[in-house]
C-alpha cells in the first residue's frame, strides 16, 4: 500500500502533468498548430503526450526507483528485463489518454496512472484536467472523486440500468433489457461517468490497452465495483502481452452478475 505522502505526490505530479496538456489544448484551440506524428500502428500521438510521458516516467523512477514502468508511448528499460511478476511491483502509464479527443479540441482527455502488484492493480489515478475531476483509488483504503469518497450508483436491476458500450456489436440485443443503452464517445468517458454514478455499467469490445483500463480497474476495487470479462473472470495484467482481447464489463458491482448472465445468452 502506498503512504499517504506518495499518494499525495503522486497527485500533484498528475495535477501538473495535467496542468501542461491543459495548457497546450487551450493553445492548439486558440489556432497553435500541434505537432502530430504516427505510430507504427496509425494512432496519433502528439508533442503533449511525448512530453508527459517524460514527465511521468522522471518522476516514476525518481520515487519508486524498484518498480518497472510499461507506458503506451515507451516505458523504461527495467521492464524489457522483467522475466516474471512474481513480488514484484510495476505501474501502467497512459500519459494522454484520449489522444484524439485531445486533437479534435474535445474536453474528455485525462491521464491514466496505474500501480500493479504482479499482476493485479492496486492503486489507480484518473486526471480529466479540461473537466477539473480527478479521480483515485487503492485498494484497502477506498475510492475518491475530487478528494470526496466515490460513491458509484446504488441501481441493482439491470431493467433500471444505464450502460454505455463501445465496439460492441451485440448492443442492440440489450437495448430492451436495461433503461438507457448508449454508445460510448470514448472509453475514459464512460469510466468518468460510471465513477460519477451517472452510469451503471460499461461495456467494450476490441483490442484494448492495458494502460487504458488498470486505473480504472485499481478504482472500480477500491469501491465496490467490478470489472472482468464476459465470462466474469478477473482480468489479470501482464508486461508480456499488454492488451487486453475480448469483451470488457465494467459496473457498479450490483449489476454485473445480471449483465454476465445476459451476455452469457447472447452466445457471444
Amino acid at each position: 500500500m502506498l503512504t499517504k505522502k506518495e499518494r499525495e505526490n503522486i497527485e500533484e505530479i498528475v495535477e501538473q502533468v495535467g496542468a501542461f496538456l491543459l495548457k497546450l489544448w487551450q493553445e492548439a484551440k486558440d489556432g497553435r498548430l500541434l505537432r502530430v506524428k504516427r505510430k507504427e500502428d496509425g494512432s496519433p500521438v502528439t508533442e503533449a503526450d511525448e512530453k508527459a510521458n517524460e514527465i511521468l516516467l522522471s518522476f516514476l523512477k525518481k520515487n519508486f526507483p524498484d518498480e518497472p514502468v510499461l507506458s503506451e508511448e515507451g516505458g523504461d528499460e527495467r521492464i524489457k528485463q522483467l522475466d516474471n511478476l512474481r513480488d514484484k511491483y510495476w505501474w501502467l502509464v497512459d500519459p494522454l489518454d484520449g489522444t484524439k479527443n485531445f486533437i479534435r479540441g474535445e474536453d474528455c482527455f485525462a491521464v491514466f496512472l496505474a500501480r500493479c502488484f504482479e499482476s493485479k492493480p492496486q492503486y489507480g489515478v484518473l486526471y480529466f484536467p479540461a473537466l477539473k475531476k480527478l479521480v483515485w483509488g487503492e485498494k484497502g483504503v477506498g475510492g475518491f472523486l475530487n478528494r470526496k469518497p466515490l460513491l458509484l450508483s446504488t441501481i441493482s436491476s439491470l431493467a433500471s440500468a444505464r450502460i454505455q458500450t463501445r465496439s460492441f456489436s451485440k448492443a442492440p440485443f440489450l437495448e430492451n433489457k436495461t433503461a438507457s443503452l448508449k454508445k460510448a464517445v470514448h472509453s475514459g468517458d464512460a469510466f468518468l461517468k460510471l465513477f460519477e454514478g451517472e452510469i451503471e455499467g460499461v461495456i467494450l469490445e476490441r483490442k484494448i490497452c492495458l494502460w487504458d483500463i488498470a486505473a480504472p480497474a485499481a478504482i472500480l476495487h477500491s469501491c465496490g465495483g467490478a470489472i472482468t470479462d464476459k465470462e466474469g473472470k478477473e482480468l489479470l495484467f501482464s508486461h508480456l502481452n499488454p492488451f487486453f482481447d475480448g469483451i470488457l464489463i465494467a459496473s457498479n458491482g450490483s449489476i454485473h452478475k445480471e449483465l454476465i448472465e445476459e451476455l452469457k445468452a447472447l452466445r457471444l
